[in-house]
């Protein structure tokens, strides 16, 4: 549990030092649009985190079901291993709801 909480607090930071560097690259002008806003950056974290873990979701759901075709995508590959899936999905879960 102590580890958990010591990951969120470390996200945290992590998530202030991007939300400082992303208003610098604003006010140097590297991002043209007009209205550069920090909520640009949480919407394009939060899609990230939707994609992967909906990826996460539907290895997930091939493992559970046996669903060989979304394990493996292209024939002749390696498969996604469920503790893989395990950790996409959880990586996208915490992305959207605290990114």
């Amino acid at each position: 549990m102590k580890i958990l909480v010591l990951f969120i607090k470390l996200s945290a930071l992590h998530l202030e030092y991007f939300k400082y560097s992303f208003n610098l690259l604003c006010l140097r002008g590297v991002f043209l649009k007009k209205g550069c806003y920090f909520e640009n950056a949480v919407f394009f974290v939060q899609s990230i985190g939707f994609f992967v873990g909906f990826v996460g979701f539907l290895v997930l759901f091939s493992w559970l079901f046996n669903v060989e075709f979304l394990r493996q995508w292209v024939s002749g590959t390696i498969s996604m291993k469920f503790t893989t899936a395990v950790s996409f999905f959880v990586t996208g879960f915490l992305l959207f709801f605290f990114g």
